[in-house]
């Protein structure tokens, strides 16, 4: 009978383990997820706010939350299977999706989103360049599947030492491991992806606001043209301080960006190459 009792707390305590190895390995792979979108989009998302950004925060939220799902089934599929190849099919497939999120927020799904909550928008949207975007998902995915694969790679080991660790500290410190791991990987993505397009934006802003500050006083003409004063010359009288920016077009090199920018009376279309605003029009059928 005791030898019998025995083996059932036995056989009750490794199933705890399992179920608790299981839940550690979803909430590795959320963890994943989520410090990989704060690596791509957390920086972005503060300093589009910061910018007049027009839903500064949308690629930080889909991409977050398309993140944190995939990375959580893997991170299930993983601590459920305990096999090498469904580990590294369900991470390499985690890669190549958080390759492909990585190129088609910023330029494609973001943008549309712009749209659906400002109907407006529709009439500046011009992206182009669809096709030059699997390359760009290719090239993004030579960095970020390795990082992705060593995270997950890692998955099993780490676990296995939070689960048995003795305080909370060594609960936590296995997933800081994964975290780092993605998040220098999401640096990269960020400064491939993100940063051409928030540095226009940024860019542009600094224009609009030194327009505004320059009325009715006397500016060095030096100082007007290192701040590309010239851009807003057509619009100069319908700018102001209330404004939403967004980003509607860009060059294959995304040397080129377009930036559509809602004033309280005017929708104008933007133009900055390399950093530098252009010019700035009113949009076509922009009242």
């Amino acid at each position: 009978m005791n030898t019998l009792q025995n083996n059932n707390r036995s056989q009750g305590h490794e199933d705890r383990l399992i179920r608790q190895k299981r839940r550690y390995g979803v909430a590795y792979g959320v963890v994943v997820g989520l410090a990989f979108t704060v690596a791509v989009w957390g920086w972005d998302g503060y300093m589009l706010s910061q910018a007049h950004g027009f839903l500064p925060w949308t690629k930080f939220t889909l991409g977050g939350s398309a993140c944190a799902l995939a990375g959580g089934l893997a991170g299930w599929v993983t601590s459920r299977l305990e096999r090498w190849l469904f580990t590294l099919s369900a991470w390499l497939a985690a890669g190549f999706f958080f390759a492909w999120l990585i190129v088609s927020v910023p330029l494609q799904i973001a943008p549309q989103v712009s749209v659906w909550f400002e109907p407006q928008l529709a009439q500046a949207l011009e992206l182009g360049g669809a096709e030059y975007l699997p390359m760009r998902v290719a090239a993004d995915s030579l960095w970020t599947v390795p990082f992705i694969l060593l995270a997950g790679g890692f998955q099993n080991l780490l676990v296995e030492s939070a689960v048995f660790a003795a305080n909370s500290v060594g609960n936590v410190a296995p997933f800081l491991a994964g975290a780092l791991i993605v998040s220098i990987c999401g640096a990269v993505a960020d400064n491939f992806n993100n940063e051409p397009l928030r540095s226009a934006m940024l860019a542009m802003d600094r224009t609009v606001q030194f327009v505004l500050d320059s009325r009715d006083v006397n500016v060095d003409p030096a100082a007007s043209r290192k701040n590309h004063a010239g851009a807003l010359r057509g619009i100069k009288d319908q700018i102001t301080q209330d404004r939403a920016m967004t980003i509607t077009g860009y060059s294959s090199d995304l040397g080129e960006v377009r930036i559509a920018i809602q004033f309280e009376i005017l929708l104008a279309d933007c133009t900055v190459i390399y950093n530098q605003p252009i010019i700035c029009k009113p949009a076509q059928g922009s009242d």
